[in-house]
């Protein structure tokens, strides 16, 4: 479980994030959500110890990250940033570079690290790129590798910054439905940011609303209070219904 704790965050000395105390739920998917600019990248960079905060306290398990050794760590929670570095190899190179810190530092592979990536690959739906390289593919097939690549490295905690960004509407669904497999079916728990608030309203367990460096509401996804919180921050209205398997489905519209 990752825990804020009277987190603080400034930029350029100009405070941000104040105050923040956030918890997120273990075993679920959180989406982040909020208008551009409102913190919630800053909030995933925080948690991923790649910000550090100025005051208050993040902790893992009960732990403060700050005092984790980096492989412990990344044994523990994995981060997919937004427009992520290309790698110059194949598909399998860079799943396999995925279990660095399960790896000895200049000993090749062992068995469970090969079986960790046929098992990534296989969830991911990365099977016939497998010999590609990275510059050959798609902006859709990028982001599979790049689950990939975190399924690899197997941790129970998953960031995912905007992981459908700069897709087409299809591709983003077939990625949300890669995303909720690792929920349902390996268990990870998963904190993503979303612009999207339909694939956030439909995806998610959790949804934490943000604007202006500031919590602005918290709670199941199925929350009408919550809903009417985000229609006052967005100007927009949600709507559910249900299908006669009673499952709910959300749909945003001004």
């Amino acid at each position: 479980m990752i825990q804020f704790e009277h987190v603080t965050y400034s930029y350029n000395k100009t405070p941000f994030i104040e105050d923040m105390n956030l918890c997120f739920e273990d075993g679920k998917i959180t989406a982040v959500i909020g208008p551009n600019g409102c913190g919630k990248s800053t909030v995933i960079k925080l948690a991923s110890r790649l910000l550090k905060p100025h005051s208050g306290r993040i902790l893992l398990h009960g732990v403060e990250i700050s005092s984790i050794r980096r492989k412990s760590f990344a044994r523990e929670i994995s981060v997919l940033l937004q427009n992520g570095h290309i790698p110059d190899m194949t598909v399998e190179q860079a799943v396999l570079s995925g279990r660095y810190p399960h790896q000895s530092f200049l000993k090749p592979a062992t068995k469970e690290d090969h079986l960790m990536i046929d098992q990534a690959i296989d969830m991911a739906d990365c099977k016939v790129l497998r010999e590609k390289r990275m510059c050959q593919l798609s902006g859709g097939e990028c982001q599979r590798v790049f689950l990939a690549m975190i399924l690899a490295q197997d941790t129970h905690i998953i960031f995912l910054d905007e992981p459908t960004t700069y897709l087409d509407i299809n591709v983003s669904y077939e990625m949300m439905e890669l995303i909720r497999d690792m929920n349902q079916k390996v268990g990870k728990t998963v904190i993503m940011v979303l612009h999207d608030m339909n694939l956030a309203l439909n995806y998610a367990d959790n949804i934490i609303l943000m604007n202006k460096g500031r919590i602005k509401g918290s709670n199941l996804v199925t929350d009408q209070r919550l809903h009417e919180r985000i229609g006052e921050t967005f100007g927009v209205k949600i709507q559910s219904f249900s299908e006669e398997d009673e499952s709910r489905f959300y749909f945003v519209k001004r």
